[in-house]
């Protein structure tokens, strides 16, 4: 099953679509094991629409938040401080030879996965104008050049009187598995990268890691014993 998994192809369809005073809309379909598993992701304009209202109503009327949660957020942001500070100091221990490896590794990865992921096809419809016809044409001269360098069918017609901009993008293709976790697995595996992401502790680092755990342990528990704190009324004190 691991080998069928690693060696079986993954159909992709992707649809991007533009129409005039809308958003951008998307529609992306994944087929595995010749149709028989299925997936897809749709952007939903109508849902973003209803839950920017409802943010708009209650923003209106904001309600005091609890403590308990104003202490998680200030934890949070502490935690998101230390691991910024965590990650400024890992490439402060690095030499200009190791970065130049690791940028050398980290674009060779990027290559091969989009290669992975390359579409087999992609066709591009639509209308475009701008606001001068000497823009309109520069642009669609330019967009015509880069699909003939790309290999791109393209069929977009130019608007020399009215701002508009239409477009269907269809984008076909496969990628098998084990072309992207074998290359990642390599990449991960080479000993600059390794270490970067997972360098060894001090001693004085792993003693602050225990006392940062103690702390979260210890604020947990004050905000569970403030949340049991109640009157008989079922207020809290």
């Amino acid at each position: 099953m691991l080998a069928i998994g690693l060696l079986c192809k993954f159909d992709y369809k992707v649809k991007v679509v533009k129409k005039p005073d809308e958003n951008w809309q998307y529609d992306v379909r994944i087929k595995w094991l010749f149709g028989l598993i299925k997936r897809s992701m749709k952007s939903d304009n109508e849902i973003a629409e209803k839950t920017d209202a409802a943010e708009g109503l209650t923003s209106s009327t904001p309600s005091p938040e609890p403590e308990t949660k104003t202490e998680n957020r200030v934890n949070r942001k502490s935690k998101k401080k230390h691991k910024e500070k965590k990650g400024a100091s890992r490439f402060k221990n690095l030499n200009l030879d190791s970065i130049l490896r690791i940028v050398g590794y980290t674009l060779s990865l990027l290559k091969k996965l989009f290669a992975a992921f390359r579409p087999r096809r992609i066709v591009v419809r639509g209308r475009y104008g701008a606001s001068s016809p000497d823009v309109t044409g520069k642009v669609l001269a330019a967009i015509y050049a880069a699909s003939a360098a790309l290999n791109i069918r393209t069929n977009v017609s130019g608007d020399f009187e009215n701002e508009i901009l239409i477009l269907d993008i269809r984008a076909m293709g496969y990628f098998r598995l084990w072309a992207v976790i074998v290359p990642a697995v390599r990449y991960i595996l080479r000993p600059e990268i390794w270490r970067l992401l997972f360098p060894k502790r001090s001693k004085q680092e792993k003693i602050e890691r225990r006392k940062t755990k103690k702390e979260a342990k210890k604020i947990k528990r004050e905000a569970k014993r403030k949340k049991l704190e109640v009157d008989e009324n079922g207020h809290r004190i």
